[in-house]
This record gives C-alpha cells, sequence and structure tokens, in this order.
C-alpha cells in the first residue's frame, strides 16, 4: 500500500502541470448498473476511494457561502490526495483533515488550524453506457454543535476536476433538512468509465471547537433513463444529386433503437443512428426526424428540414492567408464556404489548376522556391463558382554557407608583428602565410576542445607574447544577392574586426578609431559565447571574395586566444510583381498622336 501511494503522489506531481487527473492504483468507487451500494465504512476506505485536503489559512478566513465557493473552484482534484486519517471515539478530535471514524464507523470533519477541510470521493461510471443523471444519498450527522458562519458541509461535484468546474448541490449543502440527505446530479453526460468527483467542504469557523459533520450510509443510484438526444439533426440543403447525411448524439442506456421519419412518416430500413440519403430529388425535401427506444422509453427527435434545389450560391467565408517560410518547410491553405452542396474545390497557383487540389484544404510538404507564388481555389456549386482572394506564398532559397565554422581553409599570420594595414587589401599575396582549418584556439574551453582543428600560439618565435592574430580566406558567391542577409556566426577571443573585400564589416569588442597591431580589446568578455552579426549586403561582389579578420588581446598577458566564423547567406523570399502605374484612358482625334 505504501508503494501505491507513493506512486500516486509522484503521479500527481507529474501531471499537475498539464492539469490532467491523476491515476490511482485502487479502482475508484465504481458505479455499476444497478449504481453503488451503501458504503458503510466498517473499514478505513482506500485513497482510491475517499482523499482529503487541508487548505492554508485561519479561522474566520471563510464567512459565507460565496465566499467558500470562491475557495472551491480554486482547487484541482488532482491535488486532493491525502488519505483519511484514522481516528477513534465518539467524538472526533478537531484535524485539518477529513477523518475516519473508527468507533462511529463513519467519515467525519471537525475543522481546526486552516481555512478549510476538503473530503472527495471518487467515482468511475461502470454501468456500461453514459449517465445523464444520478441520485446520492447518504445520513448527515453533527456532533458538539456550535454556531457556525457556514454551518455544515457546502457539496460540489464536477465531471473533470479541474479549477473552476465544481457544480454546487444545494440539496446537500448546509445542515437544514432530515437526517437523510438526497440529491440528484444533472450530469448531462457522464461517460462510460470516466470519473466523477463529489467534494465536501467544511470552513474554519471563528469559534475555538468547529462542530463535528459526519458521513454514514453513503450511496449512489444510477438513474436509467429513456435515451436523451445531446445533438439534434441539422438543417441541410442539397442540390437535385447531391448527398446528405444527419446525424444524431444521444446518451443513455443501451441497446437502443431508431426509426428515421420523413414528414412524420417511418422510412423503411432506416434504423441507424444516422441517416444518409444518396442522390436526392425534390421530392426528397421534407422534415426528418428519429424516434429512439430503448427499455426505458423512447425519445423524438426535433425536425430537420431538408430544401432540395439550388438553393443559395457560393459565399466564401475563410479567405486563404497568405505565408512567408523557408525552403524544405511545408504549409497549408485552407478555404470555408456556405452554399447548397455538393460544393467541389480546386486550387490553383496563379491561376492554373493544381492536380489533385480538390478539398477545402492543400497541403504542400517540402515546399521550394520554384513554388512560390499567388494560391486561390474556386469553389463551385449549382449557382456557379467563386474564386477565393489570392494567397500570397514566398519561400525562401535555403540559406547558402559561404565560409564553414569549421575545417574551411584559412591563411592566418601568428609572427607577432604589425602589418599595418595592407594585409587586408582582396589583391595582397598570401601564399606565404601559414594554412590551417578552423576553428584557430589556444584554450582548455569544453565547448572549443572538440572544434578547434589549428592550434594557435601565445608566443611568438622570439618569445614575445602576440597580442593580434591575422586571418584571410577566399570564397566565392554567383547567386541573387537583393534582398537577402549576410549573416555571421562568429566566435572572437578576445576582440575582432572584420573586413569583407578590403572595407570594415563588423567591429566586436574593440575600440573606435583607427586599429593597429598594438590595439588591446575593449574588455575580457564572457569565453563560450558565440556573437551572431549581420555583415553589410553591398560589400559582397560576384565572383571572389575575400575575407580578411583581425583577432586581439584584451591584454599581453592573455592565457588563451581563439577565432572561428562561419558565414551565410540567407536569400531574401521573392515578391509578386505589383503594377506602380497603369495605363490611362485618353480621347483623342484621329491622326493624333497620344
Amino acid at each position: 500500500m505504501k508503494q501505491c501511494l507513493k506512486l500516486a503522489a509522484v503521479l500527481t506531481l507529474i501531471v499537475f502541470a498539464d492539469l490532467v487527473i491523476p491515476s490511482q492504483c485502487d479502482a475508484q468507487l465504481s458505479v455499476g448498473l444497478g449504481g453503488l451500494p451503501a458504503q458503510t465504512f466498517d473499514t478505513l476506505p482506500p485513497a482510491s476511494h475517499w482523499t482529503t485536503r487541508s487548505t492554508p489559512g485561519a479561522a474566520a478566513d471563510i464567512t459565507t457561502l460565496v465566499q467558500m465557493e470562491a475557495e472551491v473552484q480554486t482547487n484541482f482534484a488532482g491535488l486532493i490526495t491525502l488519505p483519511l486519517s484514522s481516528v477513534s471515539g465518539a467524538l472526533p478530535g478537531a484535524n485539518t483533515l477529513g477523518m475516519f471514524a473508527s468507533s462511529p464507523l463513519n467519515l467525519a470533519t471537525r475543522v481546526t488550524g486552516n481555512r478549510c477541510t476538503l473530503l472527495m470521493a471518487t467515482l468511475r461510471n461502470d454501468s456500461g453506457a453514459d449517465r445523464a443523471a444520478l441520485t446520492v444519498s447518504y445520513d448527515f450527522g453533527s456532533a458538539a454543535p456550535v454556531t457556525e458562519q457556514v454551518p455544515g458541509h457546502a457539496v460540489y461535484f464536477s465531471l473533470t476536476g479541474l479549477p473552476g468546474s465544481w457544480q454546487p448541490v444545494p440539496d446537500l449543502t448546509g445542515t437544514n433538512g432530515p437526517p437523510q440527505k438526497t440529491a440528484v446530479l444533472p450530469l448531462g453526460s457522464w461517460p462510460t468509465n470516466a470519473l466523477l468527483y463529489l467534494l465536501w467542504a467544511d470552513d474554519n469557523g471563528s469559534l475555538t471547537s468547529d462542530t463535528a459533520y459526519s458521513i454514514d450510509n453513503f450511496s449512489v443510484a444510477s438513474l436509467a433513463t429513456a435515451p436523451v438526444v445531446t445533438g439534434q439533426p441539422a438543417d441541410q440543403s442539397a442540390s437535385p444529386g447531391g448527398n446528405v447525411v444527419f446525424n444524431l448524439g444521444l446518451i443513455g442506456m443501451p441497446p437502443f433503437h431508431f426509426q428515421w421519419r420523413k414528414d412524420g412518416v417511418e422510412i423503411p430500413g432506416a434504423t441507424n443512428q444516422s441517416l444518409a440519403l444518396v442522390n436526392v430529388q425534390p421530392g426528397d425535401a421534407g422534415n426528418y426526424s428519429v424516434l429512439i427506444t430503448n427499455a426505458f422509453g423512447s425519445t423524438l427527435s426535433s425536425n430537420a428540414a431538408l430544401a432540395v434545389g439550388c438553393l443559395a450560391g457560393v459565399v466564401i467565408t475563410t479567405q486563404p492567408l497568405s505565408q512567408t517560410l523557408n525552403a524544405g518547410a511545408n504549409f497549408s491553405l485552407a478555404a470555408a464556404a456556405t452554399g447548397t452542396v455538393p460544393r467541389t474545390y480546386q486550387w490553383r497557383r496563379n491561376g492554373v489548376p493544381l492536380p489533385g487540389a480538390t478539398n477545402a484544404m492543400f497541403t504542400l510538404g517540402s515546399a521550394q522556391n520554384a513554388d512560390s507564388g499567388l494560391y486561390s481555389v474556386l469553389v463551385t456549386n449549382c449557382a456557379g463558382n467563386v474564386a477565393s482572394s489570392n494567397a500570397v506564398i514566398s519561400i525562401a532559397n535555403a540559406p547558402v554557407v559561404l565560409v564553414g565554422l569549421t575545417n574551411f581553409l584559412w591563411k592566418y599570420d601568428q609572427s607577432g608583428t604589425d602589418l599595418g594595414t595592407a594585409w587586408r587589401e582582396p589583391l595582397l599575396d598570401d601564399q606565404a602565410w601559414l594554412s590551417g582549418r578552423g576553428i584557430f584556439a589556444l584554450e582548455n574551453l569544453a565547448l572549443l576542445t572538440p572544434l578547434t582543428n589549428t592550434v594557435l600560439s601565445l608566443p611568438n618565435d622570439g618569445g614575445g607574447q602576440i597580442i593580434t592574430y591575422y586571418f584571410r580566406t577566399h570564397f566565392s558567391f554567383t547567386g541573387e544577392m537583393a534582398g537577402a542577409q549576410l549573416v555571421s556566426s562568429n566566435y572572437f577571443d578576445d576582440g575582432a574586426v572584420v573586413y569583407l573585400n578590403g572595407s570594415e564589416a563588423l567591429r566586436y569588442n574593440m575600440p573606435g578609431g583607427d586599429v593597429s597591431y598594438f590595439t588591446l580589446a575593449s574588455a575580457a568578455l564572457q569565453e563560450g559565447v558565440f556573437v551572431i552579426s549581420n555583415l553589410p549586403p553591398p560589400l559582397l561582389v560576384a565572383g571572389d571574395n575575400v575575407l580578411a579578420v583581425e583577432v586581439h588581446q584584451v591584454n599581453q598577458t592573455s592565457s588563451d586566444v581563439a577565432f572561428g566564423m562561419q558565414l551565410t547567406l540567407v536569400p531574401a523570399p521573392p515578391t509578386p510583381l505589383q503594377f506602380i502605374s497603369s495605363p490611362i484612358s485618353a480621347a483623342v482625334v484621329e491622326g493624333y498622336g497620344v
């Protein structure tokens, strides 16, 4: 049993974030076809049947039934999970929790030390059918009565156990009436195998000792009723030759017998829960209803009118929406329309029908740039067709990596000498420079170690501390630049200036003004952080491009250095052509120009 309670507690913690009622190790109180027999509480009930909770607060926090209901509505059944405490004696002592009184053999509350005490029963529908109502009965008792602000228990039920879902049960609330309390719970629809929560709330009055309230001989009667229609058949219209289906929702005790009628006359063979009419003609127009019967009675649905004819043209009520996305993504377009059925759909791109795209929703997977365009749908019925508005679908080409972060070949100089400014010019001959692949580093940072392909030196060959490192690489570009973004993902330790084709494109953690070999980085920044920046797209040229980077230390005693860079071109999504001016009509005299 301890393992069971422990599992229930764990489940409660796991599911509370999603507001889902936790399962229990033992079965809940089972309401079968004949209901729930009287619970006489000869033994301590398990926590799967009855649980309790103490809500934090003090005496007289709740002084009215309105305040009590507000408190109850904040509660979630998944938190009311504590087992009842077992006490003895004809008059139970005050307790923050609900109790099992082993001497009189009943359940009791006698509140102290909190705002209020909650007592909850968990029931499961094992009757084999949905239930519209239940009758709850039990013996209510009190001992050592005193005057209280909210006398007796305030009683509620919920089909979900969620906050805000608790419905009051006036016939069970308070101390008035006979000792045996009885109430009918209007459930609407309690599905088979679903749970139902009954909650008793007892406030902590302002007096020193509250009244002790008890519950005994608790029973539930499962009311057997005639079928209850929960979803009436709906009016419909169709053009000649169309198909229609009338549907019905209901609850009650099966088995059911169905008999559909047209204008009050039984339709031979129409004995299913739904009625399907194929190839309807004007003679099929009329009022349709269904008589549902079970062992406890019969229920007649309301009439659903069928109109046959071309009664209404197409009206598009939901237009497809424009979207912008990257290549490889999926997109869906949807439209909704009214009008006489049947209605057909044909999706189009740039006015051309798309084969097989004949549903109210159109979906395209792994879309590419070539799929961009103006999408619309043509909806047709017996009265004609109507075209939707255009949805502009713009699909950008996939980003192109121009310079890779790792394994991309660079030329570099770590001689510890001032190279001036000529080193960053595109035409510089750098063949004598060292060659290596990124990332370049002398670093013990766990993030960089597996990415490092070239190890740098801190002192130069002469033993002096290197202040500035120089890097150069070439890449080729032949694509479309208009509207695109040039995105740089960088790792600089400590500061850097980036040049593209000889012009400064990015300055990071460096002072303003001219920069030389001896210029130190502005500050020692947090390590392990990649920096994302945009470089000016106009600096990019068609064909060969030169990227040059100088990396500066923050001081002359720095113990590490690192450089890595990835350059990515993010193409702009296409945009449809738009006329910014149109020809103007004119009247002219024959023989004159316009």
